[in-house]
């Protein structure tokens, strides 16, 4: 029987036995959750509740967009590959229009508005940067919906 870490103890795996059936093998998700759940007991260490807080808004916003979950997932830890891409770029990776990639960014991305106006106007800024060299028309209905507001809003 083989073992796998499945939670960490002062960031040491401990490891349990597996459960698999013989041929089965684990995709490492558990090592994730694992890693996922101490972060969030270190956040609340330094501020007791947050980490409820972030993860209820996090689930807020997955419930309401996929998409746009993904975004502020990828923007939490610096990464705006996503939101930099051109329309061009990622709709060659995913095989549709750049029309299509459009619309569903602001389809998506809307849906914050109302929720989480502050996160929707960073997307938004962050996105319009990217639009610099782009159709003008998706640039300035970008622009205008995120006003002048910097990352430090």
């Amino acid at each position: 029987m083989s073992a796998i870490a499945s939670i960490t103890v002062n960031r040491v795996a401990v490891t349990m036995p597996s459960q698999e059936k013989e041929g089965e093998t684990h995709d490492g998700a558990h090592v994730l959750v694992a890693e996922i759940a101490e972060r969030l007991e270190e956040l609340n260490d330094i501020r007791c509740g947050f980490a409820g807080d972030l993860v209820q808004h996090l689930a807020c916003i997955a419930t309401n967009s996929r998409r746009a979950f993904d975004l502020t997932v990828a923007l939490l830890h610096c990464n705006y590959d996503d939101v930099l891409a051109s329309y061009q770029e990622q709709a060659e990776r995913r095989g549709v229009t750049k029309q299509d990639v459009h619309w569903e960014f602001m389809h998506e991305v809307a849906k914050l508005e109302r929720l989480y106006p502050v996160l929707h106007k960073v997307i938004m800024a962050t996105r319009a940067q990217a639009l610099a060299h782009e159709d003008p028309i998706a640039r300035s209905e970008t622009v205008g919906r995120a006003g002048n507001v910097g990352c430090d809003s």
